[in-house]
Parts: structure tokens; C-alpha cells; sequence
């Protein structure tokens, strides 16, 4: 199950480096009053891929260029709850750099995987092997959103070899 899901984590990971590099410049940093920018998304959905799949709060590898709130989209979880306008941004480079490095620290994380368990974030009711399968769905559903940024450009389907 382990081997599984870290290939799963390196197909969905390959496809969210693939969006990156197909996304269009303007619709990197494009951002307005309904949108966030494809590098907010994209940074958004590897910094929780990073976060959902380390075995604990205290187990996560942190990357030394990662941002203290880019990770929030929409509004903030403190008050006054507005919406969170990231005063940074992140190139492609910077995050297919940041998918690597997920992707090399997934495996340290999968040998601690305990299934039944029940997940570290508490506000998830769920045991370990479920929340993978729900970090997985949440990687692809940022790439849908990235894609459908892109004019709907597909990356095709990874994994089927």
C-alpha cells in the first residue's frame, strides 16, 4: 500500500509540474477580485501535499524558501477573515523546485504510515490511509483549477504505462 500511494503522490505531483510548465505566463501571476494566480494555487496545493502527507505536525520537512501564508487562498482563518493577497510570488522554477522536493521527502513519510490510525489534523475526522486518498484529490483538484486557468489545456494521463 506505501509503494501505492507514493506512486500515486509522484503521478499527481508529475502532473501538477506538467500544468506549471504549460501555464501560460499571464495566467502565472494573473490575479483579480475572484481569482487567485496559478502560482498561488499551484504553491497552495504542494505545500499542503507536503504538509497532509507527513505522519505529524512535528514530521514535516520544510522547505527552506516556503512562505509563512502564501498557502492560504480564499480568506484568512483569523479575523477579520478577508481574503489573502499573497505581497510575494513564486516562479515555475520555484515551484517545480518545491514539487521535487515533496516528492523526495513522500517516501520518508509513507514508511511511518500507520492506515488505521486516525490522521494528525484533528479538524479531519478519517484515518491515515483515507486522508491520503483525500490529500491525493486535493492535489487534482488545484490542477483542474490550473487548467481551467489555461484556457483548458490538458496534461494528458500520467501513469497509465
Amino acid at each position: 500500500m506505501k509503494r501505492e500511494l507514493a506512486n500515486q503522490y509522484k503521478i499527481a505531483l508529475t502532473m501538477l509540474k506538467s500544468v506549471v510548465h504549460e501555464t501560460d505566463a499571464g495566467i502565472w501571476l494573473f490575479t483579480d477580485e475572484k481569482k487567485e494566480a496559478a502560482w498561488h494555487i499551484a504553491y497552495h496545493a504542494v505545500y499542503y501535499a507536503n504538509i497532509y502527507c507527513s505522519p505529524s505536525e512535528e514530521a514535516v520537512h520544510r522547505w527552506e524558501r516556503q512562505s509563512n501564508n502564501c498557502h492560504f487562498l480564499g480568506q484568512t482563518p483569523w479575523p477579520p477573515h478577508q481574503r489573502f493577497v499573497p505581497g510575494e510570488s513564486y516562479s515555475k522554477a520555484d515551484i517545480i523546485e518545491y514539487i521535487d522536493f515533496v516528492l523526495g521527502v513522500i517516501p520518508e513519510y509513507l514508511e511511518l504510515l500507520e492506515p488505521e490510525k486516525p490522521c494528525w489534523p484533528h479538524w479531519y475526522k478519517m484515518n491515515q490511509f483515507e486522508f491520503h486518498l483525500n490529500n491525493l484529490r486535493h492535489i487534482q483538484h488545484h490542477i483542474a483549477q490550473i487548467i481551467a486557468q489555461n484556457d483548458g489545456s490538458s496534461v494528458g494521463w500520467p501513469g497509465a504505462e
